[in-house]
């Protein structure tokens, strides 16, 4: 029906926003008159930009390349990567939520500023003691425990080693 309409008349202001040594084109439609626009809406008419030279805040967003997933993939990957426990899979990313790393929108999770901010601190000074590999390693040696095939006393002993063994660094930095 909109080709069989008539045509109508819009007006276009094309601006040249330049911020950050980047220059960048923005066409905005800020009138329109005839049958076509009133019946179908094909576009949003905006508000005119106001003109010369305007100091503004800007916000920049980092957009992740990384896929998100729901909470059911996330678990469903800790199964594969053999982290965690069926029975703390739940536990971890309420965890998550309640300490605000990680926000729902849309059935997907992704990270918070403040999730992101503990990542990074945590991916920076203590990047060998918190990786997957570290933490599957951790659990074979539970389940190890577990079956009696390794001693509780020296896997602590170990462990507690090798976390002094950060807190001195820490101390001395």
């Amino acid at each position: 029906m909109a080709s069989q309409a008539k045509p109508f008349e819009g007006e276009v202001y094309v601006y040249e926003l330049k911020y950050d040594k980047k220059v960048q084109k923005e066409e905005r439609v800020v009138n329109t008159q005839g049958k076509a626009w009133e019946l179908f809406h094909s576009f949003q008419i905006l508000p005119p930009l106001p003109l010369g030279k305007r100091k503004i805040k800007l916000e920049i967003r980092k957009i992740s390349e990384k896929p998100l997933f729901s909470e059911s993939e996330i678990i469903r990957l800790m199964k594969e990567k053999g982290i965690g426990r069926p029975s703390t899979y739940a536990t971890l990313i309420e965890r998550l939520f309640l300490r605000h790393y990680i926000k729902e929108k849309r059935g997907k999770v992704f990270s918070t500023k403040r999730g992101e901010e503990v990542f990074d601190y945590l991916s920076l000074n203590y990047k060998d003691f918190i990786d997957e590999k570290r933490t599957k390693e951790i659990q074979e040696k539970m389940d190890k425990i577990e079956k009696g095939e390794i001693d509780f006393q020296e896997c602590l002993r170990n462990l507690y080693e090798e976390v002094r063994k950060i807190q001195k660094k820490d101390e001395r930095e």
